[in-house]
C-alpha cells in the first residue's frame, strides 16, 4: 500500500514538471528583457524625457517579474509537497515490511527487543538474527537506504532555511537538494525501497512481494 502510493505521488511529481518549466522559462525572458533595457539606457541622451520613458517601462516590467516571480512559487508548490510525501512514504514502506518480516520470523523477547532497535539497525540484523548473509553497511544498496532514512528525517523535522532562489545555473535552492525535493532525489528513493525488499527476499529466500 505504502510502496503503491509512493509510486503515485512520484508520478503525480513529474507531471508537475511542465508547468514548473514554464513559469522559470517566463522568468528567464523577463531577466533577459530587463538586460537589454539596462543596456538601452546605459548613455543617458540629453532628451528631458529619456528618464520617464526608462522608469515607465522599467516600472512595468518589474511588476511583471514580480507576478512571474509568485507563478513559479505556485508552480512549486504541489511539485514539492509530491516529492516530500514520496520519501515519507517510501521509509513507511521498508518500516512496515521489516515489521512484517520480523513478526513472521522471531518469537519472544527476541522479536521484543528487535521492535525497540531503530529502522537502520533492524534491516541490518535480521538477516544475521535467522542465520543469514546480512546487508553489507559500507555497500552502495545500503548507503541509499541510510540516506533516505536521512531525507525522511530532514523532513519531518524540518527546521525552517532561507534561501536566495536562482533561476539562472543551479536552479533550486541548495536546501533543497539537502531535503531531497528533486526529481532525482525521489526516483532514487523509490529505487532503493524496492531494491532492499528485493534484496531482504533474496537472503531470507522467501518470495518477493508481489508490486
Amino acid at each position: 500500500m505504502y510502496y503503491h502510493a509512493a509510486m503515485h505521488q512520484l508520478k503525480s511529481a513529474l507531471n508537475f514538471t511542465q508547468g514548473i518549466d514554464n513559469a522559470e522559462q517566463k522568468i528567464m525572458r523577463l531577466e533577459r528583457h530587463w538586460e537589454r533595457l539596462e543596456e538601452r539606457y546605459e548613455e543617458k541622451p540629453e532628451d528631458p524625457n529619456f528618464g520617464d520613458d526608462r522608469y515607465n517601462k522599467q516600472e512595468k516590467l518589474a511588476m511583471q517579474m514580480e507576478s512571474a516571480d509568485y507563478n513559479l512559487g505556485i508552480a512549486y508548490g504541489p511539485y514539492l509537497q509530491a516529492l516530500a510525501i514520496t520519501h515519507i512514504l517510501c521509509v513507511s514502506t521498508v518500516e512496515s515490511h521489516i515489521n512484517i518480516r520480523g513478526k513472521e520470523t522471531l518469537r519472544g523477547k527476541i522479536f521484543d527487543n528487535f521492535e525497540r532497535t531503530s529502522l537502520e539497525a533492524k534491516w541490518l540484523f535480521l538477516p544475521y538474527l535467522l542465520g543469514k548473509a546480512g546487508f553489507d553497511p559500507g555497500a552502495q544498496l545500503y548507503q541509499d537506504f541510510t540516506k533516505l532514512i536521512k531525507i525522511r528525517n530532514e523532513l519531518v523535522h524540518y527546521k525552517g532555511r532561507e534561501e536566495k532562489w536562482k533561476i539562472s545555473g543551479s536552479v533550486v535552492p541548495i536546501f533543497l537538494e539537502k531535503l531531497g525535493l528533486t526529481r532525482e532525489a525521489a526516483i532514487k528513493s523509490v529505487g532503493t525501497t524496492k531494491a532492499m525488499i528485493r534484496s531482504l527476499a533474496e537472503k531470507l529466500s522467501v518470495d518477493i512481494p508481489y508490486w
